[in-house]
């Protein structure tokens, strides 16, 4: 360890303990001022005396829950937080026997034929749910990797895979052209997405998510973009399972209820529905009442669908 990363913890065991009073169930935290002061200006205040002969800061964050403050903490002292991980369905002994999947070129295909399956789904013609336990889904990655492999493929002109390679190609910089996130492929968290058979995407999300929103509302912005990264990674490389598609379904509709219009995340998600309109519209997924309950989400949709779909649409081209 540095001198000067020495000092900085000598630092921040030195500072001034604040007392964080958490969520609906009222949990205790003591954390140090320094680092949370660190995170954004918007913070600093929290530093300052609020009575004189004071020895304790107390702030109370009723409207965040339990989990997503731990995560911001984490974030504060060590720069990074944890991602759930994700359960697989059935057994040990068969989830041991499957294992996790070593990265997206390593997701079972199905035979090539002139057009690669939609992008991250699976029994797409069956349109039932339930019924992907034995199968093997594959990502929007392994989709678009099989669609750039597979030199008769006609998809390489169709609408949804230009889209697709414009806003979700792992190679390219992300949204915000901050970094290429081809290095974060490597990360445990995001193998763990890549494992066939499981559920718990919903928490997954929910860590992403509820961190974004507080680092939004906070002014940490180094957060932010880093909760955003993760969750764009997230889905290109999880599997398009039932369980996947209701998180989604979700995380849309808290998302649309916590942030403002034009909010990255949001910009997000609606390019994410866009990968695969086939999919997404299914009646299993509950696409009439998501639009009906989420108007704003409706409206940004129809806006944001490509004129090439349009074309292809009175075309009639057949995916």
């Amino acid at each position: 360890m540095s001198l000067k990363r020495k000092r900085t913890m000598e630092d921040i065991l030195k500072s001034r303990a604040i007392k964080f009073i958490i969520g609906s169930e009222k949990a205790e935290f003591t954390v140090h001022s320094s680092c949370i002061v660190a995170l954004s200006q918007t913070l600093h205040p929290l530093a300052t005396s609020s009575g004189s002969g004071e020895t304790e800061k107390i702030v109370t964050w009723g409207d965040v829950e339990t989990s997503t403050f731990v995560n911001l903490m984490e974030y504060a002292y060590s720069g990074d937080y944890n991602v759930p991980q994700l359960t697989k369905k059935g057994n040990t002994r068969q989830a041991a026997a499957q294992g996790t999947a070593a990265g997206p070129g390593m997701v079972k295909k199905e035979p090539e034929s002139e057009h690669a399956s939609s992008p991250a789904r699976v029994n797409t013609g069956q349109q039932q749910k339930n019924t992907d336990e034995d199968e093997e889904t594959i990502s929007l990655h392994a989709w678009m990797l099989d669609v750039s492999e597979n030199g008769a493929s006609s998809e390489k002109s169709s609408a949804q895979y230009k889209f697709c390679l414009q806003h979700f190609s792992p190679d390219t910089t992300a949204s915000d052209g901050v970094i290429n996130e081809s290095s974060f492929a490597t990360e445990a968290w995001l193998k763990d997405m890549q494992q066939q058979d499981c559920t718990g995407y919903q928490a997954v999300f929910d860590a992403h998510m509820g961190l974004y929103i507080l680092a939004d509302k906070y002014g940490i912005t180094d957060l932010k973009d880093l909760c955003l990264r993760r969750i764009r990674l997230t889905l290109i490389y999880a599997t398009g399972t039932d369980a996947m598609a209701d998180a989604f379904f979700h995380t849309i509709r808290i998302v649309y209820g916590k942030t403002p219009p034009g909010d990255s995340l949001r910009s997000l998600l609606v390019k994410y529905f866009i990968t695969d309109m086939e999919w997404m519209m299914r009646e299993e997924n509950g696409i009439a009442s998501l639009l009906r309950s989420v108007p704003d989400f409706a409206a940004d949709l129809l806006l944001e669908i490509p004129y090439d779909y349009w074309v292809e649409i009175k075309n009639g081209r057949q995916s």
